[in-house]
């Protein structure tokens, strides 16, 4: 998981105009969850929402967040 010095300095040292984005787990369907377990600790917390908000905290500009094309993977980009 992503925390909030992680995006700042992510921010600090983007060269202006440069994107991030950042792939992280999407809360999905109970039997995705049972899969993954092996991936992380926790997989009952939505991360994506979580690290949307540290990306906006961060001052990062045209954020857009979405689906992949697997179901449990969300992904964020954003601008400096």
């Amino acid at each position: 998981m992503i925390n909030k010095l992680q995006l700042s300095t992510m921010h600090r040292v983007l060269k202006p105009g440069g994107r991030l984005l950042i792939a992280e787990f999407r809360e999905g369907q109970r039997h995705s969850r049972i899969r993954l377990r092996w991936l992380r600790r926790s997989t009952h917390e939505d991360m994506i929402n979580k690290a949307l908000g540290f990306v906006t905290a961060a001052g990062f500009t045209g954020i857009e967040h979405g689906d992949t094309n697997l179901g449990w993977l969300g992904k964020i980009t954003a601008s400096k």
